[in-house]
């Protein structure tokens, strides 16, 4: 969810090759760009989908990575471009809406989030692992 350029579905893509991808990015260029690299690395276990996360069917997918896209509906410095919104009321709409939508999912979804506040995992979820000084940690949902 928020796959930007695609660096994190492309690497999985090619390491992983039984396995499908799926990236998720709201801002059309990026998914051009993230299509361009899919393409010259020839890989069909990937597709990029142009959505925001409220035009995802949760229910479609088995396991998700979530790198705090929505930080930068706060970050009101490094902004990528003026395309999204900078709004708190933003960010935590999105915040609550993933979270309600992980919570749907069954028993053994699993999740791994980059630099996340974890707002979006519930108690529903049992953290079973981390690493890179606790920034990447990985869940599964037990309940």
């Amino acid at each position: 969810m928020g796959s930007g350029i695609g660096k994190f579905c492309l690497i999985g893509a090619q390491q992983y090759p039984q396995t499908m991808f799926f990236g998720v990015e709201q801002r059309t260029r990026l998914v051009y760009y993230a299509n361009d690299a899919k393409n010259l690395l020839k890989l069909e276990n990937l597709e990029f989908i142009h959505a925001n996360i409220t035009q995802i069917n949760f229910r479609a997918f088995d396991h998700f990575y979530f790198y705090n896209s929505f930080f930068e509906n706060i970050d009101f410095v490094n902004r990528i471009d003026d395309s999204v919104e900078t709004s708190i009321a933003l960010y935590s709409y999105y915040t609550q809406y993933l979270r309600a939508n992980l919570d749907r999912m069954p028993i053994g979804t699993k999740i791994v989030t980059y630099q996340s506040s974890g707002r979006e995992v519930s108690e529903n979820f049992s953290l079973v692992g981390s690493a890179i000084n606790n920034l990447l940690k990985m869940y599964i949902k037990i309940t």
